[in-house]
């Protein structure tokens, strides 16, 4: 007799999603945080980290950390009881999925992870720039050489 498909919850479906995003995005994400700096020696302040999201084209960054952001937050959110209930260990029934608690907490955390990006960027209030012509010479280094191995020229 053959299975039938059975439909996969949204909120599992989500959870692969955001496991993906993460395999894909964490590793970049560390090397320009921790290798780049080593190299470049680079001293890496919020003023730092707040001039990609002012100074690159199309607010790439603001989707690239919030994607980054969201994905680690609902991936841990959704996983942590399910590993947790795994392990013996007991779980309040409201820490499931489907249930208003864990949508509220959802949807808070996505929004407490929108605003903080949307602070760094200066949305709230005045932000201090620093090192914007260091920024833009490294960026120019890392991503010519990146675009030289493919044989392509950077060009920003």
């Amino acid at each position: 007799m053959a299975k039938t498909a059975q439909a996969v919850p949204l909120e599992l479906t989500l959870h692969r999603w955001a496991g993906y995003i993460l395999a894909v995005f964490y590793p970049i994400h560390v090397t320009a945080t921790r290798f780049v700096p080593v190299l470049y020696d680079l001293t890496i302040t919020t003023g730092f980290i707040a001039v990609p999201l002012v100074h690159t084209p199309f607010y790439f960054y603001y989707w690239y950390y919030g994607a980054l952001a969201v994905a680690g937050f609902y991936h841990l959110w959704y996983g942590l009881p399910r590993a947790l209930r795994g392990s013996g260990v007991r779980v309040l029934g409201v820490w499931r999925p489907g249930t208003t608690f864990f949508k509220y907490v959802s949807i808070a955390g996505c929004l407490v992870i929108a605003s903080s990006i949307l602070a760094l960027g200066g949305a709230y209030f005045p932000i201090q720039l620093s090192q914007v012509e260091r920024y833009h010479e490294v960026t120019r280094d890392v991503y010519g050489r990146l675009f030289r191995l493919v044989g392509m020229e950077w060009k920003w």
